[in-house]
């Protein structure tokens, strides 16, 4: 479902449950698979967890605060302080989208076994 930032963080903040994160060649390449067929019913993006806003550096985190090292920028982002949106017409890479569309995007949530 199409939703903003407070419909997932809220959605994905239930029963142990986060927004996904994408860690891995294998994440991503599970993400495009299961999605690959949404754009006719949910043309926006695909948020997903990072942000270059927890760290003093604006390092890339999760929104825990453990640094991220995989990545899948399209070839002029990252650009500016904010979160990430899988970007479906760009071969699934990677933005940290402008405003006002900022959180406009389908999101998955995962839970996490540590």
């Amino acid at each position: 479902m199409s939703a903003n930032k407070l419909d997932f963080l809220g959605a994905c903040n239930y029963s142990n449950q986060e927004l996904f994160r994408i860690d891995s060649e294998e994440k991503q390449s599970y993400v495009e698979m299961v999605s690959a067929n949404i754009a006719s019913v949910h043309p926006t993006g695909i948020c997903i967890q990072g942000t270059n806003t927890i760290d003093v550096s604006n390092a890339w985190t999760f929104y825990d605060g453990t640094p991220m090292t995989f990545f899948k920028w399209i070839p002029t982002e990252p650009i500016g302080l904010g979160w990430i949106r899988i970007n479906r017409g760009s071969d699934f890479e990677w933005e940290v989208p402008p405003r006002p569309n900022w959180w406009t995007c389908t999101y998955m949530c995962e839970i996490r076994i540590i």
